[in-house]
């Protein structure tokens, strides 16, 4: 950025010279850079995605509910305006991207378990009956 004569005074009495400033901007983990937009990661539940609902995400100013619609798959985009970086002109603000991730979950209990298999059942597709060492201790122990 250049400041016109608010720099050192000139030798001899000259005028002030200019004065440069360098932004450095610090990286940020949340969030990726692209012009006067941000882009970051929206991380929505199986079932959210499946059947759609509400989700917050991280802005710079703080959280945010996005809407999202059933059926919602991962890398879907979802935009929030006015919610990036200021713009150089001074008019306004980039956007904020935020790509979908559905989150599948690890930590089933036999209930959720047995409802998923169901769900997939009726669905007519095809899943590994084993499920792994807890299923299987599931199964045995009845729970």
């Amino acid at each position: 950025m250049r400041l016109s004569g608010e720099g050192e005074a000139g030798a001899a009495g000259g005028g002030r010279g200019d004065l440069y400033v360098r932004f450095v901007i610090a990286p940020d983990e949340r969030f990726e850079r692209v012009g006067d937009d941000l882009v970051t990661w929206a991380e929505i539940p199986m079932t959210t995605a499946a059947l759609g609902g509400e989700v917050t995400i991280e802005t710079i100013d703080g959280s945010e509910q996005i809407s999202v619609s059933p059926g919602t798959q991962s890398g879907a985009v979802f935009r929030v305006r006015g919610a990036g970086v200021p713009r150089r002109n001074g008019r306004g603000r980039g956007e904020l991207v935020a790509r979908a991730h559905v989150v599948t979950p690890t930590d089933l209990d036999g209930q959720q378990e047995q409802l998923l298999r169901s769900l997939a059942e009726a669905r007519g597709e095809n899943t590994a009956e084993g499920g792994g060492l807890r299923s299987a201790l599931r199964r045995v122990l009845g729970r």
